[in-house]
């Protein structure tokens, strides 16, 4: 799934109880939303998705392997990588 139906998926996340099972379901079809895709503001809401899921650490070390491959390809904003790198490491994971 690309475009505007994406982005309006990834931006409708913010606050939803199953938000991290709608980013799984997402992850699963498309790998992580590039900006292409989603715009930056629907990287930015998977990003804070991936962030605030501090009880999934499996689900995060997930996101942050999709997230570098992304960003390697130069699909997302600079900085997020690193933002996610963080809390994982952070944790102990």
């Amino acid at each position: 799934m690309a475009g505007a139906g994406l982005r309006r998926r990834l931006l409708a996340l913010a606050g939803r109880d199953d938000a991290v099972r709608e980013l799984e379901l997402i992850l699963d079809d498309d790998g992580w939303p590039s900006v292409e895709d989603s715009g930056e503001d629907g990287c930015a809401a998977a990003l804070a998705v991936a962030l605030s899921a501090t009880d999934r650490a499996a689900f995060q070390r997930r996101c942050l392997v999709l997230l570098k491959a992304a960003a390697g390809r130069g699909e997302v904003p600079e900085g997020q990588v690193e933002q996610l790198e963080r809390v994982v490491k952070g944790a102990g994971r």
